[in-house]
């Protein structure tokens, strides 16, 4: 976030105290108000579909202009990403000096079903960016898995994420609409409860791996060779740690790859567990990433044995700790 304007201290006559001018706090915009304002906007081409997914929406709290749309379909056998920020790349360009080039991820979780009623899970995840992202009423999120709507801010943006695939929930009238908006509950806050009610948004809170040592807590779930130029390592992970998300980029918040490879983005990839596959998500990068052998990809999944590029002299090799060594497998794109 920005940081406020310092006081401003203006000196009286002799003998008298100085007088000091303090800006005024920014007052948050109210989501309801900037949720009906704009709804006639995006709602139409929502109503439209009928697949399981989300749409995301940003609109700007200090004029309530709509910044952006960006619609997400679930679908079969692999994940579908967004990335939020200023970069030409992202899917969903956001505006201001506390948005990062690249400064939220969105990763819908492949869809089990097309039946009526069916929910699109989905991550979000801050990337550890230097303004942050907070809920609707100013809590940080660091990441959080729902499976319903949430609303939240970011460098003077207000972003609501909501289910898409069932026309009613688009009703003609924009407050009829955001009544018919199900309850986020947050999970930190409430302990572990069961869902009492088929619109409630169940919001799961997660934590961000920061540490070294972070990487490899709890049960070790494989390795990863790299290889740049002149420089090979390995690098071990635990299994909370790609539940979480790693960062892999040139940038200091990312854990992984440094600065010998110039073609490397500062944040280009994500890698984390979705179900029971592991995934390396394209954070808007430049050069891109994709599975040896073949063309660039948004998502590639990473299985044992096989290798992937990223940016132009940077490889990849992941090894399934659980798996036996016989039972290699080649690399794929989803």
């Amino acid at each position: 976030m920005s940081r406020p304007a310092p006081p401003c201290i203006v000196l009286r006559a002799r003998d008298r105290a100085a007088t000091i001018y303090r800006p005024a706090a920014r007052q948050r915009a109210d989501p309801y108000q900037l949720f009906l304002g704009t709804y006639d906007r995006f709602a139409p081409t929502c109503r439209d579909v009928e697949e399981p997914g989300v749409v995301v929406v940003a609109v700007d709290e200090l004029t309530g202009a709509l910044v952006g749309v960006c619609g997400l379909r679930a679908c079969f056998g692999r994940p579908v990403t967004a990335v939020l920020g200023r970069h030409d790349r992202c899917d969903l360009r956001l505006w201001g000096d506390d948005i990062a080039l690249r400064h939220i991820a969105i990763v819908v979780e492949p869809v089990v079903s097309w039946a009526e009623g069916a929910r699109a899970c989905y991550r979000a995840i801050d990337l550890r960016t230097t303004g942050g992202t907070v809920d609707e009423i100013g809590r940080p999120l660091q990441s959080f898995r729902a499976d319903g709507p949430a609303v939240l801010r970011a460098g003077g943006q207000v972003i609501f994420i909501l289910p898409i695939g069932d026309p009613t929930d688009w009703p003609p009238s924009a407050k009829h609409a955001w009544e018919m908006l199900p309850q986020r509950i947050y999970l930190d806050e409430c302990g572990g409860i069961a869902r009492t009610h088929a619109r409630t948004s169940l919001i799961f809170r997660q934590p961000e791996v920061r540490s070294a040592d972070d990487l490899i807590a709890g049960e070790l779930a494989g390795t990863l060779d790299v290889e740049q130029p002149g420089h090979s390592s390995i690098i071990a992970f635990g299994a909370r740690a790609l539940r979480d998300g790693v960062f892999l980029g040139r940038y200091e918040r990312c854990e992984l790859l440094g600065e010998l490879d110039d073609s490397v983005s500062r944040v280009h990839a994500l890698l984390v567990k979705v179900g029971d596959r592991l995934m390396l998500v394209d954070l808007a990068s430049t050069h891109g990433l994709g599975p040896t052998g073949g063309g660039r990809a948004r998502v590639a999944e990473l299985v044992d044995g096989g290798s992937i590029w990223i940016a132009r002299q940077t490889r990849l090799r992941w090894r399934d700790t659980c798996r036996p060594r016989g039972n290699t497998l080649p690399s794929q794109t989803p």
